[in-house]
């Protein structure tokens, strides 16, 4: 009798070593592979630096530097659209000289605009970036605006938010 209880424990026994072994192995293989990609993800990133500040200094063009800074970026936080923004003093058309959010690099489909898209329904892509380019965003104006003036981040994930709905600037695209 005892015999069979002392058997039936250590198949107990053995069955739950077994299980807790499995499981040890598979989370290695996974811890593993994560270990990979982040590892993966530091070089290249390395050799991103590199290659960016090498030839950054070699050429004039910065706009193309910063599309290309902002489309590694986007990939890296994996966002589908991502506008990087130039602080530069200029004029207004009232002639006063203040600070405005200038876009240097842009990466995605339709960008943040600070003003509304009128006249552009339908419109090739490529005039669209231009005027997003040419737009100047003045710290407080619209969303973009008042991120820079607060320096808080804002994270929207949903293109029906309120905080961009709200914004006279801002059409939100209805389907």
């Amino acid at each position: 009798m005892i015999l069979v209880i002392l058997t039936a424990v250590l198949s107990a026994a053995l069955a739950i070593a077994a299980g807790i072994i499995f499981y040890c192995r598979v989370r290695i293989r996974i811890l593993r592979r994560k270990l990979s990609i982040e590892m993966r993800r530091r070089a290249e990133t390395g050799s991103f630096i590199k290659i960016f500040s090498q030839n950054i200094q070699q050429r004039a063009d910065v706009g193309e530097w910063m599309t290309y800074l902002a489309r590694y970026v986007a990939d890296l936080v994996e966002a589908r659209s991502l506008c990087l923004f130039f602080v530069e003093k200029e004029k207004d058309p009232g002639g006063r000289e203040g600070e405005y959010l200038i876009a240097k690099g842009i990466f995605g489909p339709f960008p943040a605009r600070n003003r509304p898209a009128a006249g552009h329904i339908m419109t090739n892509s490529k005039y669209i970036l231009e005027d997003v380019l040419n737009d100047r965003i003045g710290f407080g104006d619209g969303l973009i605006g008042k991120v820079a003036l607060t320096q808080h981040a804002v994270l929207i994930t949903n293109p029906r938010d309120s905080r961009l709905v709200n914004l006279r600037s801002i059409n939100p695209v209805t389907s």
